[in-house]
């Protein structure tokens, strides 16, 4: 996989749950705000994503309610 814009070892510690080979720029260019060594919380991407959760936000009575709300409105 090409990776243009991160050096390998930037790449091993955000995406690959690695620990820092080297000291490394924050997300902001920020100089040597990763020290070598250091570990990102959470682990590597796959771990991170595998934790994320969506569910449905609207209720299945949605659309009954919105009418009712209607005809209410209307009354």
């Amino acid at each position: 996989m090409k990776r243009p814009h991160l050096s390998a070892a930037e790449w091993d510690f955000w995406y690959g749950g690695k620990p820092a080979a080297k000291s490394l720029p924050g997300p902001d260019g920020t100089p040597d705000m990763i020290h070598g060594g250091e570990i990102r919380d959470g682990g590597d991407y796959q771990t991170r994503m595998s934790c994320i959760a969506v569910w449905n936000t609207v209720m299945d009575e949605h659309n009954y309610l919105v009418r009712r709300w209607n005809d209410f409105m209307s009354a």
